[in-house]
């Protein structure tokens, strides 16, 4: 990404991803890939190529643990993780999840 991502300057869907976890978000859910579903369910799959652009970004080693954990924070999520590794899991859950899951593949 051409500019660094900060509290301030959070991506449209990085901020609908946020959405996607709230206050239910641990109920039910078994591992870390079936929060990352939960969390992705209000994402389209025409949005998915661009947050696995923003989530390459923040997973990149270009921002610091705290930095990621302050950006998620300012997302309208409604869990968050008080350890910032907690924060970067669910993060490259959530992105595995856009590259792997047959819904956010590019139809044609």
């Amino acid at each position: 990404m051409a500019n660094k991502i900060t509290k301030t300057t959070i991506p449209p869907v990085l901020r609908n991803l946020g959405d996607g976890f709230d206050q239910d978000s641990f109920l039910d859910v078994k591992s870390v890939e079936e929060l990352a579903l939960r969390g992705l369910a209000g994402v389209a799959p025409a949005d998915a190529f661009a947050l696995g652009q923003v989530l390459d970004d923040l997973l990149s080693g270009s921002y610091s643990l705290e930095e990621v954990q302050e950006i998620w924070h300012a997302t309208p999520a409604d869990i968050y993780f008080h350890d910032p590794e907690d924060t970067m899991k669910v993060l490259r859950a959530v992105r595995e999840v856009i590259g792997s899951h047959p819904y956010f593949q590019v139809r044609e």
